[in-house]
């Protein structure tokens, strides 16, 4: 990087912090997490069109928190961020905070040697900062050949920013290793360290500092580091990136701190700074503008294709963003130009990754003259365009074919090179999505690759292009090591093998079988939409596994309702004791209303005289109830069999007692007061006295509770607090009818009081008239008698 000019930065620093302050009181560089929600921060966080220190500062706001659910949450991102933006972002706040934390470590660890090779630096620079054990396992993975050379790399590269003499011990030791880059990166450090111009093959020359220095004790080997030049020009370095920080900081708070009105014209202005710092700020905040569906001006678009010109490769890099999110009419044709003359890697990459974004396929020519790359970066992320455009559209034959002969022979290049990974996995994916078959022999292969990830692309790959056949190279890697290729297998399987495979998909979920939740899982959901697609009979068949293995009603119940769609269809005879058999398991996890329906259809079903029939009924009847569905008073009424309809009274009285023992008097109330209504004529005497002693005992008690709710919610309904009054205001809306004897029973007890609340009483009286439009001119300023009088009346007529 280029030395920024000290001087003129703090000027330019001075003049951004002036006017921030003029429009906002001693706004922090972090001022826009404080006070973030915990969702909003790990949006920012894992957003890649935030810059870098809007993301860290969101890591950092979290890991402050220091509480389990906030560290699950970065944990889980650690585990799962695919793009490496949250990863590194986290990575970075535990670095700069120096966080010590010693359940860090081992997450780390794991993106340090199998993460997201983006984020495989900042897991670095993290683990550095442990001491006590830590730095020993760090040395042992630098000096371990059979380590991800990329990791081995990133920590000699880490421990350049904490130099001491163990650690260069080590890496002085990679100066023979078998590596070449390992070696490349141990001979770069030592260079900085030491401020020897020597190439990275003349590794003599560190090894001679070494042995004159390594004698030193710590204190006095420190210090000639620290007068030397290396250290000088690592502060130098230092100061640079914190003014480079500081500087994108300030541009991003003066422009949150401009009024809405100026802010198209102050990006205009960063657009067009001198300083490729603000110019890339600029770009920033013009793709937050973008992604937050902001409007921006038509000069903002012409400046941001001008950009993709840019001296900075960093500002390109941004430019080509923001034009793809952009996406206006000369996007396409903008980025492809700047395409044919870029040098850079990085930024074809980034390039690249806009054209994938536009999806546009215009771009397919461009894109496969760059799969060929010798740039293993660039061809991943050429590979990975072809792939997203492939998705939103279909390539007809030729373009297929030849896009399938481009990454096969690109992919040949890169089979057999151990640090090619990410580059084999972007190509085989990208074979999925073009979907031409002639690929299948290249994918069946890579099944076998080292990597677990290029294994996994080629399982996903394959399940989209088949042929069917190779469900039987997939079974093998059923019992892979890696959880990911598992899934993914178990997934191509359903797609390629489909009923030939299902007994051991469905073997999978069994926990007997496989211990690892998320692998039962995916075999419970592909074992479902394999049998969406079979016959009744098989639907049946896999059923009774899981019975036999006393599966959950939950799992069970999936399967069958796809067997009654079956037999439905089928005109199929077993029809309505599978509609019994699913309606069971529905009531046993508390879907009586679903069951009430399966066994209604089922009691249908079978015709009169069928020794089923009396018995599903009564199924049928009490399902009903469980549900508190008033359709099985209908139902008993309609019976004709006076012992099966007396067995159904019975059970409604017991019925209505459980749910008096639960205190659900509305319940209750309704299904009493249907059954005096639809059964008149066939309730005795002592039957129809004992309904009406219940509803009158559910009626009074409905009415206790009603008013003491009524009675909690009148501050609220009557305060200052907006959030709560508008709480209390939902509540009693809910309440429907329930709520307005309750309400006038309140605003008796207020307003014929003489010193009575009258903000409760005003609040009172306009809650009625959205309750009971009917009782709406009540009139505040009557006298005490008259507000009496008329708060009888509508009580008298609420009560009729």
């Amino acid at each position: 990087m280029a030395r920024i000019d000290k001087a003129i930065a703090i000027v330019f620093l001075v003049g951004l912090v002036a006017a921030s302050q003029a429009k906002a009181q001693s706004r922090t560089p972090a001022a826009s997490t404080r006070g973030a929600s915990l969702e909003a921060l790990v949006g920012q966080m894992s957003d890649p069109n935030r810059a870098a220190r809007e993301r860290i500062d969101a890591a950092a706001a979290i890991l402050s928190q220091n509480n389990p659910r906030e560290d699950e949450i970065l944990r889980q991102c650690l585990a799962q961020d695919t793009d490496g933006v949250a990863t590194s972002a986290i990575a970075d706040a535990i670095a700069e905070t120096r966080c010590q934390r010693r359940e860090w470590v081992e997450p780390l660890l794991g993106v340090l040697t199998a993460g997201d090779p983006v984020a495989r630096p900042a897991a670095a620079r993290a683990l550095v900062q442990y001491r006590n054990g830590v730095s020993e396992s760090l040395y042992a993975i630098m000096e371990d050949p059979s380590a991800p050379p990329l990791s081995r790399v990133e920590l000699v590269r880490a421990f350049l920013a904490i130099p001491d003499k163990r650690p260069i011990e080590v890496i002085v030791g990679l100066l023979d290793d078998g590596d070449p880059s390992v070696r490349a990166a141990a001979a770069q450090t030592l260079a900085k360290l030491t401020n020897t111009n020597s190439t990275g093959g003349d590794t003599q020359v560190w090894k001679l500092w070494w042995q004159a220095n390594k004698d030193k004790d710590r204190t006095a080997f420190l210090a000639d580091l620290a007068e030397g030049l290396a250290r000088s020009r690592l502060a130098l370095e230092s100061e640079n990136l914190r003014l480079r920080d500081r500087l994108a900081r300030s541009t991003s708070d003066l422009y949150d701190a401009a009024p809405p009105a100026q802010r198209d014209a102050m990006l205009m202005l960063f657009l067009k700074d001198p300083a490729p710092e603000v110019r890339q700020g600029g770009l920033v905040l013009a793709d937050r503008k973008v992604t937050a569906n902001e409007k921006v001006g038509p000069a903002i678009h012409e400046e941001a294709r001008g950009l993709l010109a840019d001296p900075d490769p960093r500002v390109r890099q941004e430019a080509a963003t923001l034009v793809a999110d952009l996406a206006d009419a000369d996007a396409l044709k903008s980025l492809l130009e700047r395409l044919m003359v870029e040098e850079k890697p990085s930024v074809r990459q980034s390039v690249l990754k806009a054209l994938g974004q536009l999806r546009r396929v215009e771009a397919l020519p461009a894109v496969l003259v760059e799969v060929q790359s010798k740039y293993p970066d660039v061809s991943a992320a050429a590979a990975a365009a072809l792939a997203r455009i492939a998705g939103a559209h279909k390539l007809d034959d030729s373009q297929r074919q030849q896009a399938a002969g481009v990454l096969m022979a690109r992919y040949a290049q890169a089979a057999h090179l151990a640090e090619q990974v990410d580059l084999r996995e972007a190509l085989l994916t990208a074979m999925g999505g073009v979907g031409d078959k002639s690929v299948a022999p290249v994918l069946q292969e890579a099944l076998r690759d080292a990597a677990p990830k290029v294994r996994l692309a080629a399982v996903v790959s394959l399940g989209k292009v088949g042929p069917p056949e190779a469900a039987s190279q997939l079974v093998e890697l059923i019992s892979d090591s890696d959880r990911g290729v598992r899934q993914a297998t178990i997934a191509s399987l359903g797609s390629l093998g489909g009923k030939m495979q299902l007994p051991l998909i469905l073997k999978l979920s069994d926990p007997a079988v496989e211990p690892d939740v998320s692998i039962r899982q995916q075999a419970s959901e592909v074992t479902l939409a394999i049998l969406a697609r079979c016959d009744g009979t098989t639907v049946l068949t896999a059923d009774e596994q899981l019975a036999q293995r006393n599966e959950s009603p939950a799992e069970r119940i999936k399967i069958l309702q796809i067997a009654v769609a079956r037999l439905k269809a089928a005109g199929d005879r077993r029809l309505p004791a599978v509609q019994r058999q699913l309606a069971g398991l529905m009531r046993k996890a508390g879907r009586p209303a679903e069951a009430a329906g399966q066994l209604g259809d089922a009691y249908a079903a079978y015709p009169a005289g069928d020794a089923q029939r009396e018995p599903v009924w009564a199924e049928w009847v009490d399902a009903l109830m469980a549900a508190d569905d008033p359709g099985c008073l209908t139902a008993m009424a309609d019976q004709e069999n006076e012992e099966a309809y007396a067995a159904a009274v019975g059970r409604l009285f017991t019925h209505l007692s459980q749910l008096r023992s639960q205190s659900n008097y509305a319940a209750i109330s309704l299904l009493a007061t249907e059954a005096s209504v639809r059964l008149p004529h066939r309730l005795n005497a002592a039957q129809r006295t004992r309904l009406e002693a219940i509803i009158r005992d559910a009626r009074t008690n409905q009415l206790a509770m009603d008013r003491a709710t009524i009675r909690k919610l009148l501050p609220a309904l009557a305060g200052p607090d907006g959030p709560a009054r508008k709480a209390a205001v939902d509540t009693i809306l809910a309440m429907s009818d329930n709520a307005t004897l309750p309400l006038l029973s309140e605003l008796q007890t207020i307003a014929t009081a003489a010193d009575g609340d009258r903000q409760a009483e005003r609040a009172i009286a306009e809650m009625l008239r959205q309750v009971a439009p009917r009782f709406d001119d009540y009139d505040l300023a009557a006298n005490l008698v008259d507000k009496k009088a008329r708060i009888d009346d509508w009580m008298r007529k609420a009560s009729e």
